[in-house]
């Protein structure tokens, strides 16, 4: 059985394409490029379900044409519309950080060069030129700038992202 904990959003089913089961699958990570990428896993009535792929072609930047094993009429793709994509973990040691859709990283800790807990990001905002990462603390909320300039490492197992922040950005903050 595949667990939450196993998978990471990749992407979303958009709509059917035509009357033989395709869909038209927007991305924010091209992991199923990868020769080994054999499936998606989509939430079906709160249970996990893996849909192997039998070819795709790409469509755009961010969008490709997918036919799933057992998807075979317009119907059938129809009952997959608005559903959210996942893909094994395994596959993030293949994908960039930049590649992933920046939701995934809700819910991690920030944790920051002196191995401090900071806060855990319970929204990202995506609004501005700068990604900022929007952190609970014991006390408040921050805004940490979601750069590779502060980024150390993110330990995706743990759901840890390791930061080196400049001085005084936390203390900017404090009310």
């Amino acid at each position: 059985m595949i667990t939450e904990n196993e998978i990471f959003p990749i992407g979303k089913i958009l709509k059917p394409h035509g009357v033989r089961g395709e869909i038209l699958f927007s991305y924010s990570s091209d992991v199923f490029e990868n020769e080994y990428f054999k499936y998606f896993i989509l939430e079906i009535d709160g249970i996990l379900v893996p849909f192997f792929i039998n070819e795709y072609r790409i469509n755009s930047a961010e969008t490709a044409f997918v036919k799933l094993d057992g998807i075979d009429s317009e119907n059938d793709a129809k009952f997959l519309t608005a559903k959210v994509v996942f893909a094994p973990k395994k596959f993030l040691e293949k994908v960039k950080t930049e590649n992933i859709g920046l939701d995934y990283f809700i819910d991690f800790q920030i944790i920051d060069k002196k191995n401090d807990f900071l806060g855990k990001i319970y929204d990202i905002d995506q609004t501005t030129a700068n990604v900022l990462m929007i952190v609970q603390t014991a006390n408040d909320e921050i805004l940490i700038p979601f750069s590779e300039n502060y980024i150390i490492d993110i330990d995706h197992n743990t759901k840890k992202i390791f930061v080196d922040l400049p001085q005084g950005l936390i203390e900017l903050q404090e009310k």
